[in-house]
């Protein structure tokens, strides 16, 4: 399981984990860095699945957040360059 990096995505993941899984309480979602193994070990408790099952479902609820945050990077990164091209102002807006 240490390979599957939460860090930057879960508050993300644990919301989709409570509307899939309601009777998931705060405690059950606690993260703490470094203490993944305590968390797989509460999860697989209450949802009654094994780790690689854990591990696969993490990895299918993280893709979609994966890929909007590199649209949204993109999309900083090209409005950024046409504000150093003079094709927009600071708030957007393209020159004309």
């Amino acid at each position: 399981m240490e390979d599957l990096n939460l860090k930057g995505s879960w508050n993300q993941l644990k919301g989709k984990l409570k509307q899939e899984y309601a009777h998931l309480t705060e405690d059950d979602l606690a993260y703490t860095e470094g203490k993944e193994d305590e968390l797989y070990g509460r999860l697989q408790e209450k949802l009654g699945k094994t780790a690689g099952d854990l591990k696969a479902m993490f990895n299918k609820m993280i893709q979609p957040l994966a890929h909007d945050a590199r649209v949204k990077e993109e999309k900083d990164d090209d409005a950024k360059v046409r504000q150093d091209l003079g094709l927009e102002n600071k708030s957007g807006m393209k020159r004309g």
